[in-house]
């Protein structure tokens, strides 16, 4: 007796599908390959890679957010048309039914592009597969470190700004001191917004001064700034020298302040100088007279 579909294993059931399928379906998308970011104004390539087994295809067609832009026909008087688009151009020089260039990204670019690829007649079969791009802007500049001093004393209360202008997204910043990651307690960040969906992101670090923060009587104070999803990754680094504790004043000021002290009867020598000098002024004026 022949057993009933029901009662066969799920291999079986799945073996006895892909061979009940018609024979002019041997469409198989293997891959949709895309930057996980570009930088903005740069180009972009993505790729969807499908095997028809040879056979002729009817189309590829490219959507971003589900929405049409492009499309390869290949018995089409013109195989390859482009369809309005935010945020980028299509390179059609360069494009063809597998490689898709794009130009003059920008921000509106990031989104889920998909590639659907239908075979050809009677069965016009389809499989289409999506990646997400993100499109992101550099910092104008590398991170910067203002508000400290030259040198710091053991105790001393130590207040740096970091800040890192213009960019998208925003950058994420972290302070480290002698290569040790700073609490995140002793931290506070924030973002202002900028025009043109861009920010700046800064960073300030509180941090009490304490003998194991120097080495050889420096201290390397460091912040960097990454990017989430992409590789950027820049620092700034400043290093500050040790000073002892404060002194009331200096050994030259000490110095010209001392009190001169007077040997015993030198007051007494002194003073019957000046009265001989004043009974001879007396006399010298009786002569005159």
């Amino acid at each position: 007796m022949r057993p009933t579909p029901d009662r066969l294993p799920l291999a079986s059931l799945l073996l006895l599908l892909v061979t009940s399928l018609p024979a002019g379906v041997t469409l198989v998308l293997n891959d949709v390959t895309a930057p996980s970011y570009i930088v903005r104004g740069h180009s972009g390539h993505l790729r969807c890679d499908y095997d028809a087994a040879g056979r002729p295809i009817y189309a590829v067609k490219w959507y971003k957010d589900q929405v049409e832009f492009y499309r390869y026909k290949p018995d089409a008087p013109e195989p390859i048309a482009t369809f309005a688009s935010k945020g980028f151009v299509v390179n059609v020089a360069r494009s063809n039914e597998h490689d898709l260039y794009l130009s003059q990204v920008d921000l509106d670019a990031a989104g889920w592009y998909k590639c659907e690829v239908t075979s050809g007649a009677p069965l016009f079969w389809t499989v289409e597969k999506r990646k997400k791009v993100q499109v992101v802007d550099m910092p104008d500049d590398l991170p910067s470190i203002k508000g400290h001093e030259s040198s710091y004393r053991v105790g001393d209360v130590m207040k740096l700004n970091c800040s890192s202008y213009r960019s998208y997204p925003p950058v994420k910043l972290h302070w480290y001191v002698n290569e040790e990651p700073v609490a995140w307690t002793s931290v506070e960040s924030w973002t202002n917004p900028e025009p043109f969906s861009m920010s700046t992101t800064f960073s300030r670090l509180t941090h009490t001064v304490s003998p194991d923060d120097f080495n050889d009587g420096l201290m390397r104070v460091r912040c960097t700034a990454s990017m989430n999803g992409t590789d950027y990754w820049e620092s700034a680094e400043i290093a500050v020298s040790r000073v002892g504790r404060r002194q009331l004043y200096s050994p030259q000021t000490a110095s010209s302040a001392r009190p001169v002290r007077l040997s015993p009867g030198s007051a007494g020598r002194r003073l019957s100088l000046a009265q001989t000098l004043h009974i001879l002024l007396a006399v010298f004026v009786m002569l005159l007279a």
